[in-house]
């Protein structure tokens, strides 16, 4: 017995070993994002800030950036990018952009492996079975769109991860109540969480809503006496103002005044509407207010692997049966626990690891409703509501772990071992036939309508885009169109390379070539007047960026 737990151990320690080898092994291989510049730009200027504020210093290289109480975007949290600042300031701001491009998606994807981490020791604790946890670990890491975004989505992969660690931390914190270290654990990873996406303060209220409904009506400790409610206040309380005190800490922009500010960013990022786009969903045009509520569940639909969404699916219908007949549910899941003590609806509903089930429901459909209802804007695909993917994967791990709980015959189970390995496999090589492209998965039902959707909302393809011009183009000179709208992040894409490859651009209206993308065009637009398409990058058949040449150009 000992002997199998050591080579599980190992087997697991190879597996999260490939798994952060092949992430460094491919890291420099994908363009910019569209949001990368502004977010290193807030983080730049929380930076100036605190080295101001903390430490005395101005640093020279970042005075031409605005001080952050007067900055329009001060309240976007930059806490987990700090790090990266920090690494451009000991090379005194002088980097090459297309280094700190580089080294941004590098840190990226090293806070994603570390989520990734978390969840697997969430599934442990919770399934008390590692091949469950890691299975979970692995749906997400080889998730196409979650292998590309890993690096790039910046904001959207931050905080799907910290919202990983926030999970575990809520598990831990439940189990281990009456140790202020986890509590002090809690306050920090949670308050991280919220400072990347301020949704993230759903985790505090959900421990204390779970902590005040077991002690009225499991504990009851209203009839202990007055000492012993207010000990309880107190606990809650406790936990309360160290969210906020470390909230605080790690947001600059709260230091002046702390709860205006905090009210503050409740109220900017509840309803943000900075940005007023549109986005093609199914075949039309939605516009940034009048998004149909069903955006974000037909994305979940098209994007997902069709075997986690039965998963998912199999995991809601055990959870209505959990909740309607929790006591027959938990006879059939653990027949000795069952006869041993007489325990109420609420009691069995609260007890592991059920409650983490209604938790993770919660924090699924929570924010899902929360975003219809609100009719929140909502930004190309579903990127925004990536971190659904975490309560989403928790509940397919159920569904496992009830199947291997309920079911004893080998064959059964051996056969759904080999149909997740061989989904995995099949995803695998998806990955590897689309690279550097796996954000632009869809699952085989919806790849035949993938026109009907906004495609590659990052633009991330432009920068292979750009080297298939440089190893094309015969021109010593090649001349991009100054008048192009997709100019700006073109620029980015040939800022990661080298100086010789750099020198050979340059940019005049009407320039003989141009990058054309699908963001905010379909089918029926191919460029401006004249261009016609040169080259195009497809997935699955589709058409995702094309190079544009004007021949009327040529010889000029």
């Amino acid at each position: 017995m000992q002997n199998k737990r050591r080579i599980t151990t190992i087997l697991i320690a190879i597996i999260f070993a490939c798994m952060f080898v092949v992430g460094i092994l491919n890291y420099q291989d994908y363009g910019v994002s569209v949001d990368e510049g502004i977010q290193r730009q807030h983080s730049l200027i929380a930076y100036k800030y605190i080295m101001k504020q903390v430490f005395h210093h101005d640093v020279k290289e970042l005075a031409s950036y605005p001080d952050l109480p007067e900055y329009e975007y001060r309240y976007y949290g930059t806490f987990l990018q700090l790090p990266m600042v920090f690494l451009e300031d000991v090379h005194s701001f002088f980097n090459d952009f297309g280094d700190v491009m580089r080294a941004r998606h590098l840190v990226t994807f090293l806070y994603c492996f570390i989520g990734y981490l978390c969840f697997y020791w969430l599934g442990k604790r919770v399934f008390q079975n590692r091949w469950i946890a890691l299975l979970g670990s692995v749906m997400f890491y080889l998730y196409p769109r979650f292998f590309a975004t890993q690096f790039f989505y910046l904001k959207d992969m931050l905080f799907t991860a910290t919202f990983m660690a926030a999970m575990w931390v809520s598990v831990l914190l439940i189990e281990k109540e009456g140790k202020p270290l986890y509590g002090l654990l809690f306050c920090f990873v949670t308050a991280i969480c919220a400072n990347v996406r301020f949704i993230g303060m759903i985790f505090p209220a959900l421990v204390i809503g779970y902590w005040i409904i077991q002690d009225v009506f499991i504990r009851k400790i209203f009839r202990q006496g007055i000492k012993t409610v207010l000990r309880r206040i107190g606990t809650y309380a406790a936990l309360v103002l160290g969210f906020l005190v470390i909230y605080v800490a790690i947001h600059p922009a709260c230091w002046e005044t702390p709860l205006r500010s905090i009210v503050a960013v409740i109220k900017t990022f509840s309803y943000y509407d900075a940005w007023r786009g549109s986005t093609m969903f199914l075949g039309q045009w939605a516009p940034w207010n009048d998004v149909p509520w069903t955006y974000i569940p037909v994305w979940l639909f098209i994007s997902l692997p069709v075997w986690y969404q039965l998963l998912f699916f199999g995991a809601l219908v055990l959870s209505v049966l959990l909740i309607l007949f929790p006591k027959r549910f938990s006879k059939r899941l653990f027949p000795l626990q069952a006869g041993e003590t007489k325990q109420s609806w609420l009691e069995i509903l609260l007890q592991a690891p059920y409650r983490y089930v209604l938790f993770a429901l919660v924090l699924f459909f929570g924010p899902l409703l929360l975003v219809i209802l609100n009719r929140s804007v909502l930004y190309n695909d579903w990127r925004q509501m990536y971190f659904l993917l975490v309560p989403y994967v928790f509940l397919a791990q159920f569904t496992v772990f009830v199947l291997f709980r309920l079911c004893n015959r080998t064959w059964v189970r051996n056969s759904v071992v080999v149909a997740i390995c061989g989904a995995l496999l099949v995803q695998t090589t998806w990955i590897i036939n689309h690279h550097p492209y796996e954000h632009q998965y869809l699952n085989p039902l919806a790849t035949p309508y993938r026109a009907l959707f906004c495609r590659d909302a990052t633009r991330a393809s432009q920068y292979d885009a750009i080297k298939y011009l440089l190893n094309h183009a015969k021109e010593d000179i090649i001349v991009l169109n100054s008048d192009s709208s997709s100019l700006p992040l073109v620029k980015y894409q040939i800022a990661l390379l080298t100086p010789e490859e750099q020198a050979r651009f340059r940019y005049e209206p009407g320039g003989m070539y141009e990058i054309s993308d699908f963001r905010y065009v379909n089918d029926k637009y191919i460029g401006d007047d004249g261009y016609e398409i040169w080259y195009t990058i497809y997935v699955d058949g589709c058409p995702i960026t094309h190079v544009l040449r004007n021949n009327s150009r040529a010889g000029n």
